[in-house]
């Protein structure tokens, strides 16, 4: 009853995706970190491995509202 209760506050889900190209650089190009969900009070930093800097990366955040709350009955 407490778990369904808890589902109904949640009003949307966000997510982050973090993409890496496939073809490394020949000098470290990316920052040591990734900040992921900075425009909120919860944001969270990635590192990146140091062998990994060679790679260009892309953070993608997105929300998904969820509309139909009914569902959850």
């Amino acid at each position: 009853a407490i778990a369904n209760l808890n589902l109904r506050n949640i009003k949307a889900v966000r997510i982050a995706l973090v993409m890496r190209n496939s073809l490394p650089e020949k000098v470290d190009v990316s920052p040591g970190t990734l900040d992921l969900f900075e425009s909120t009070a919860v944001g969270t930093t990635v590192t990146v491995n140091l062998t990994n800097r060679r790679y260009r990366y892309r953070v993608v955040e997105t929300t998904i509202p969820i509309r139909n709350a009914l569902a959850l009955d």
